[in-house]
């Protein structure tokens, strides 16, 4: 079994001018919560995915793929 979703996007990753380190938090509660052992796929539909400069670096999308890798290959 997997889980799937979980990450507070209207109140983190959407809102504006939420800083870069509160992003990274969301994203490490995700994955310490839902997911300490694995077995959990990082997913929210943002409202911000069809456009594509919230993927660049600096991007609030961007940061959330970051911080999953970075802080799954620290756990």
């Amino acid at each position: 079994m997997a889980f799937m979703g979980g990450l507070d996007v209207q109140g983190i990753v959407d809102k504006p001018g939420i800083s870069e380190e509160a992003i990274r938090k969301e994203v490490r509660r995700c994955i310490d919560t839902y997911g300490p052992e694995g077995h959990y796929v990082l997913y929210g539909a943002s409202t911000s995915a069809a456009v594509m400069s919230a993927y660049a670096p600096g991007g609030n999308l961007f940061t959330v793929i970051d911080e999953a890798a970075r802080y799954q290959n620290l756990a």
